[in-house]
């Protein structure tokens, strides 16, 4: 049989598992299953929506809920995906201090 994996890896920094446990269980199922999804495909062919690219090599996972909408900032190199921050969004744009969370976050990966 073939093996049909994409050999995506996910991976989370300490924090970022904080942070996705905080999150309401609305939000933790669906970024679970969009994360899972990533797994599978490889985030090539996750679908614009869901996903941006913001800067520094920083990508974006969107997801709704009832409770508005939660993000994942990642990012990628060798078929691993490094998740360090995950936040709910409440404003259009991301804050220049979760931006700068982030790239100190992925200077610790």
């Amino acid at each position: 049989m073939a093996d049909l994996s994409t050999g995506w890896k996910v991976y989370f920094t300490d924090e970022a598992v904080n942070e996705f446990l905080a999150l309401s269980a609305g939000f933790q199922g669906k970024m679970f299953a969009l994360l899972e999804f990533l797994e599978e495909v490889g985030p090539f062919q996750i679908p614009p929506k869901r996903k941006k690219f913001l800067r520094s090599g920083i990508w974006e996972l969107r997801v709704d809920a009832l409770e508005g909408t939660a993000r994942a900032l990642y990012v990628m190199g060798a078929r691993k995906i490094f998740v360090v921050l995950l936040f709910v969004k409440k404003t259009e744009h991301t804050p220049a201090h979760i931006m700068d969370l982030a790239e100190k976050r992925i200077k610790e990966v």
